[in-house]
């Protein structure tokens, strides 16, 4: 295939990454942690992505690559576990080989891209179920794998993971402060950076607000929220969602049968509408108007959202059938 550098657009917008994609692969989990859904009603459901919907995401993350110049990185993380996917190895390999073979397929964009892109799948977070079962066969294909420790001997278990997983220079395991039992705790997350203390968001309302530390829906009222400019979330059975904290209402932004991954991220209206209020304040959509969940650094993001907040207004368009809070 031939392609014309001069053809290839720039990003939408300048922000702090690359947009990156967020795969749920599985509605499968084996904890019931506190700040998680799963501990409040969620259920959990033997379903996984299928290799039909991988082979079309992989087609389309081509089709972004020769538009955009840029592989877009890949995410491993969801509403499950990522490791419980029935068919979880050869499914991460699928994956990894095709990026690998990206630049080899497309040389002259290889030669030109607007950002470095990866060879490998960007990340995934894991709570480290079987880990000695899976790690040694898929760490190479990761360029980061984040394990996260949650359980009331939390503190040990990180410390022992840490020093057993220390070979792994890409592996990066955390002490999520959390007893998984729904207990208020003053919580603290470790990691190779040192602690901080943890304030969870509140899954667009799923969680109720006196279950765990974290800031209320008010907080967050009339505050910008980075998650849609940062990542594009794609729901096993290929529907696009407006982003990970979208647990209950399921707002559905169209589908990949349907829409491309291009075509999501640059010209699909539902979503340009969420990202022009958020960019403007406006949580009015649901489930924004549900969550708490606010940007830390405005500064950091404050050139993202100019851009937005100036596109023409013809970018968006009413999407009457959504509830709004007014």
């Amino acid at each position: 295939m031939k392609i014309d550098i001069k053809d290839i657009k720039k990003p939408l917008w300048v922000s702090p990454c690359p947009v990156r994609m967020e795969l749920n692969i599985t509605e499968l989990c084996n904890l019931r942690c506190d700040f998680c859904p799963r501990a409040h009603g969620y259920p959990n459901v033997n379903e996984h992505m299928s290799d039909e919907m991988l082979d079309l995401f992989l087609e389309s993350h081509d089709d972004f690559y020769i538009k955009n110049g840029y592989q877009i990185p890949i995410l491993l993380i969801g509403r499950g576990e990522p490791t419980l996917h029935n068919d979880f190895i050869n499914f991460c390999t699928k994956i990894y080989e095709h990026l690998s073979r990206q630049d080899e397929r497309f040389p002259t964009l290889a030669q030109r891209k607007i950002y470095s892109g990866p060879s490998k799948i960007g990340m995934m977070h894991t709570n480290g179920y079987k880990i000695d079962k899976w790690l040694p066969e898929v760490a190479h294909m990761f360029n980061q794998i984040d394990v996260n420790c949650y359980s009331e001997k939390t503190y040990q278990e990180y410390l022992q993971l840490k020093e057993e997983l220390s070979s792994y220079k890409n592996v990066l395991v955390h002490d999520r402060g959390t007893t998984g039992k729904n207990e208020v705790l003053p919580e603290t997350r470790t990691n190779h950076k040192g602690s901080t203390v943890v304030t969870y968001n509140n899954r667009a309302g799923f969680i109720p607000e006196n279950i765990i530390p974290m800031k209320t829906v008010s907080d967050a009222h009339g505050r910008h929220c980075y998650k849609p400019f940062d990542i594009m979330y794609l729901d096993l059975d290929g529907e696009w969602r407006i982003c990970c904290n979208d647990w209950d209402d399921l707002v559905s932004l169209g589908n990949l049968k349907d829409i491309s991954i291009h075509d999501h991220f640059y010209n699909n209206p539902l979503f340009n509408e969420y990202r022009w209020r958020l960019a403007n304040g406006d949580r009015s959509l649901t489930p924004c108007n549900k969550c708490n969940a606010a940007i830390r650094d405005e500064d950091t993001w404050s050139q993202v959202f100019s851009v937005i907040k100036d596109r023409n207004p013809e970018w968006i368009q009413s999407v009457r059938h959504l509830k709004l809070n007014n």
